[in-house]
């Protein structure tokens, strides 16, 4: 398309190459605000910054300089239809073709609005009609309605309706405070489509009693609030990213994991070394497991992650060769126990997991259950303290040194 075929006499400054020079401006308006953004793109022609087809990225418009002039610029709703390029939606050959006949340019997309612009005083608008106009816009308004909708229910509606769902869990494990930064993130952009609906709620009343749009609006006076808001979004989506990045490399090199031979610490909770103390011991499988993760939480100031795979030998001809992989956490509460050993049970029902029952090892609970690759599993709780624990014996053809009921009650001692 051939740009600003309309602006005849604009003359561009140009830089030393011959192209045509682009200044970047912070936009004073939501993408929302039809009234505020066409007066604003105005003001900007008046002072020499005509819109180029590079639209808007970031919060940032795009303009060519050239001779001030006197534009209208409009904004009109997208209807339904339209096609995709490579650069994103604008209209139907046929609707840029009937506007250029009008005297009308199409520009570029911005948000649910296609912009258009003319350099004729006496130009006929698009849609001459408010009630015109509150037709297109009604169809804007059913697809905000939609997003919110859709946001609703995977934001708040699906994680009550999901009996296996798990809240607490993922919390302690991504950090409550970056489990809260991702909540707030995801809840400014809920806010922000509910805020839009109620904008486009508006218009719409006020075209159907036949008003005519606002294009004198007084951006300026607010014009620092939709700078600051975007700009704190960006750095605050910068930050998450960066996050959620060196966690992955973490994740990836395994920073946090401390191999068990490299171990000096004291867990809160009873290992494979504590079945015969003083017994010879021995890692198995390094490449593998035999690792310890630490870390310490506001909600949850101890956490472990422990993952062993050793043989203990308690007699000459008699030894314990198991996995022992264990979960636990300290809560500032015991209500707050109570609720993650919850989660830890819903998390295991969405692999099947058969119960056994409950056990009374002297803690205020304990359920036993066997997982899907028949695994023994308990969640143990006491006072503020949970474990979520899984032991597995090789026995070969010998006979289970534990029973089920030994290894819970073990477990159950060391966290009293």
């Amino acid at each position: 398309m051939q740009e600003l075929q309309h602006l005849k006499g604009v003359t561009w400054m140009s830089g030393n190459n011959g192209e045509k020079k682009t200044y970047y401006r912070l936009v004073p308006c939501p993408s929302y605000d039809v009234e505020g953004i066409e007066s604003w793109l105005e003001d900007m022609a008046e002072e020499g910054l005509f819109l180029t087809s590079d639209g808007f990225f970031f919060g940032f418009g795009f303009f060519h300089k050239g001779e001030p002039k006197k534009v209208k610029y409009r904004l009109q709703a997208k209807s339904s239809h339209g096609s995709f390029v490579s650069d994103g939606y604008e209209p139907l050959k046929e609707e840029m073709e009937l506007s250029r006949e009008l005297g009308w340019e199409f520009v570029v997309s911005h948000g649910e609005f296609f912009i258009y612009r003319s350099i004729e005083e006496n130009v006929r608008e698009l849609n001459s009609e408010p009630e015109v106009q509150a037709i297109t816009l009604k169809e804007v308004k059913k697809r905000q309605l939609s997003s919110i909708t859709t946001c609703l229910i995977w934001f708040i509606l699906y994680p009550l309706v999901k009996k296996n769902g798990a809240f607490f869990v993922p919390m302690l494990y991504m950090k409550t405070w970056f489990y809260f930064f991702t909540a707030g993130l995801a809840f400014w952009f809920v806010f922000g489509s509910v805020w839009k609906f109620v904008y486009y709620t508006k218009l719409y009343k006020k075209l159907k009693r036949g008003e005519q749009l606002n294009r004198e609006k007084n951006w300026k006076r607010k014009a620092w609030l939709q700078p600051a808001k975007t700009i704190l979004l960006i750095v605050l989506c910068c930050a998450w990213g960066g996050i959620v990045l060196a966690n992955i490399h973490r994740t990836v090199l395994f920073e946090d994991e401390i191999p068990l031979e490299n171990y000096f610490g004291n867990p809160p909770f009873a290992t494979m070394a504590d079945i015969a103390p003083g017994s010879s011991y021995e890692l198995r499988d390094m490449g593998y497991c035999n690792t310890v993760v630490e870390w310490s939480d506001v909600l949850a100031p101890v956490n472990y992650i422990w993952e062993e795979i050793a043989e203990v030998w308690i007699s000459e001809d008699r030894s314990v060769y198991g996995l022992w992989d264990i979960n636990y956490h300290e809560l500032r509460w015991p209500w707050m126990a109570k609720l993650v050993a919850k989660d830890y049970m819903r998390m295991d029902k969405e692999r099947d997991f058969e119960i056994i029952g409950e056990l009374d090892l002297g803690i205020e609970y304990a359920m036993a259950y066997i997982d899907d690759i028949h695994m023994e599993k308990v969640v143990l709780v006491h006072g503020n303290k949970v474990l979520s624990g899984t032991f597995h014996e090789y026995a070969g053809e010998q006979e289970n040194y534990f029973t089920l009921e030994e290894w819970a009650q073990m477990m159950a001692d060391s966290i009293k």
